[in-house]
């Protein structure tokens, strides 16, 4: 019973520092960046659904699956150059400095009519 108890103690302790502080602004973060990139892509996928054959002479399941193609690629091709960068700088400010651009690419596609 005693070990028992010793590991859930651990393990409640644990928790504690890992949702305190700095970790739980990055799991913030983490969360609200996989929210906002699955919203931008199923609303781009569905506007791509509808105005599809007007703007390209493709079947709308190959528009769709061109999408979903567009939108993994950037994760594929810049994912080791990531990776590189975060291990060599400062991680909060160049959380900063995504997610500031990541505001202005979605504010800037805002802009762009459909029509």
């Amino acid at each position: 019973m005693g070990r028992f108890y010793l590991t859930v103690l651990l393990v409640s302790k644990q928790n504690n520092k890992i949702l305190a502080g700095n970790f739980l602004s990055l799991f913030k973060v983490q969360f609200l960046g996989a929210l906002n990139d699955n919203i931008l892509k199923n609303a781009f996928i569905v506007l791509l659904a509808f105005y599809s054959s007007n703007i390209f002479d493709l079947p709308k399941a190959q528009m769709l699956n061109l999408a979903s193609f567009i939108f993994i690629m950037p994760f594929f091709l810049f994912s080791s150059y990531a990776g590189k960068l975060a291990d060599s700088s400062d991680k909060a400010k160049l959380i900063q400095i995504i997610k500031l651009c990541e505001v202005m690419i979605v504010n800037s596609l805002g802009i762009v009519d459909v029509r």
